[in-house]
């Protein structure tokens, strides 16, 4: 098996202060253990988010990572144990420039 890891982005923004990204990751099959047995499904993740320029110091920001919840193996650690990848996760953010 061959893994391969791909990520695309995209981003829009506006002169009013509004910038919109989006995302997609892909990530090929693979295995999980050093003896190559334990095969690990390919997956792709998107992600997006929003950010928002108050001013020339000030931008807040949310973004989300795993947008759609997909479920997929994130890691092994040998024959016995494998671990769910992480699941949707929302991220605020808050930027000042002095």
């Amino acid at each position: 098996h061959l893994s391969l890891r791909r990520q695309r982005q995209m981003c829009i923004r506006d002169r009013n202060g509004l910038t919109l990204n989006s995302g997609a990751r892909y990530v090929g099959s693979m295995y999980g253990d050093n003896e190559n047995t334990v095969a690990v499904k390919n997956f792709a993740l998107i992600d997006a988010g929003a950010a928002y320029k108050v001013n020339q110091h000030l931008t807040f920001g949310m973004n989300v990572q795993n947008l759609l919840n997909h479920q997929y193996v994130g890691t092994c650690d040998g024959t016995t144990s494998c671990y769910p990848g992480q699941e949707r996760t929302l991220i605020g953010s808050v930027k000042y420039n002095f």
